[in-house]
Parts: C-alpha cells; structure tokens; sequence
C-alpha cells in the first residue's frame, strides 16, 4: 500500500470485506491488508471452516465468515 493516496487509506475503525480471503491470492490480500494498514479484515468464502482456520493464525483483526443468504460468524 506504499503507492496508495493518504485519502484511499483504510483507517482503524474500518473493516475490510475480503471475499475468498483464505485461498491463495485473498490471502495474501489480507496479510497485505494487515500488515499495510490498521483496519479489521473480515474473511469470508462459501467454507466456514477454511476461513476460521485462516483467521486463527493472522492474530486478533481478523474475523471469519461464510457466504449464502448472509455473513454468518
């Protein structure tokens, strides 16, 4: 996020949705994101369980969800 405007930053009280973000490419999205900025990452994608154990070892920011009718923790 070095190139990033000050004004496109994410700050501490924002969360960022990042869908698939247990898998190869959303992953290291969200290691960006965490690393980057001081926001929240919420990981979702259609498992559950990929996205919980994904978020177990990124530390506290992170939050797991599943996708269908809605977000569900």
């Amino acid at each position: 996020m070095t190139n990033a405007r000050p004004e496109a930053m994410v700050s501490a009280d924002q969360a960022v949705l990042v869908v698939g973000g247990y898998g190869a490419v959303g992953g290291g999205i969200v290691r960006a994101l965490l690393r980057d900025s001081p926001c929240h990452v919420l990981v979702a994608g259609r498992s559950l369980e990929r996205a919980r154990a994904f978020c177990q070892v990124q530390g506290p920011r992170v939050t797991a969800g599943a996708l269908g009718a809605g977000i569900s923790r």
